[in-house]
């Protein structure tokens, strides 16, 4: 079983005390956290020091290697988490554009077969908005429900800054301070979930 809290909380101990600034460096860092996170237990995919290219997603954790899939006839493949991350891209220096290549990528986890999802993304305001990252947050929960998903799905949003070359909007830079990060659960029962919430909810569980 995997945590969405513990996960989320040592997230941002990797990505604070690293505290890369081109969002290159900072991609390869969050791939990083899933392979150290899951690698001992388990096939991580994409690896460079194992020469592991993607797999479906930006980072998928399973059960084996489904290169090797019929070395192990009979027992069961199945993927344990898949994840997302969208920090920039094409035209990134627009906010609707961000959001645009926010949910391709959270198509292919609405699309993907996992026991565990998340993204990782970040968002720009537009002009009139008082709370973008909450209206991008409602916004990705409506896709969630109009598909009718059968999985929760975990959102962890980075906080952007707009970033201007040569007078024109370019990819943001991203902001890894602590009290920056902030967490989300799409979940199927009960709608969007601060971690507030669902740390609440652990402990009546554990009560």
């Amino acid at each position: 079983m995997i945590d969405y809290v513990e996960i989320f909380n040592e997230f941002k101990e990797k990505l604070t005390s690293e505290n890369h600034v081109k969002t290159v460096d900072i991609t390869n860092n969050i791939k990083d956290f899933f392979i150290e996170k899951f690698s001992k237990d388990f096939f991580v995919a994409p690896r460079k020091s194992h020469n592991v290219k993607e797999f479906l997603v930006d980072v998928t954790v399973s059960t084996r290697n489904p290169r090797d899939l019929i070395k192990f006839a009979g027992s069961k493949f199945r993927l344990l988490l898949a994840v997302e991350s969208e920090l920039g891209g094409v035209g990134a220096g627009s906010p609707k554009q961000l959001h645009a290549n926010v949910l391709e990528d959270f198509a292919k986890l609405l699309l993907v077969k996992s026991e565990y999802k998340i993204l990782i993304f970040t968002s720009l305001a537009n002009s009139i908005e008082q709370n973008h990252i909450q209206d991008r947050v409602e916004e990705i929960h409506r896709a969630f429900r109009d598909v009718n998903h059968d999985t929760d799905i975990l959102l962890i949003h980075l906080e952007a800054i707009p970033k201007k070359t040569n007078g024109r909007p370019t990819n943001p830079t991203i902001n890894l301070k602590r009290d920056t990060m902030s967490a989300f659960l799409l979940s199927v029962d009960r709608g969007v979930i601060t971690l507030d919430q669902l740390i609440e909810g652990y402990r009546q569980v554990e009560s």
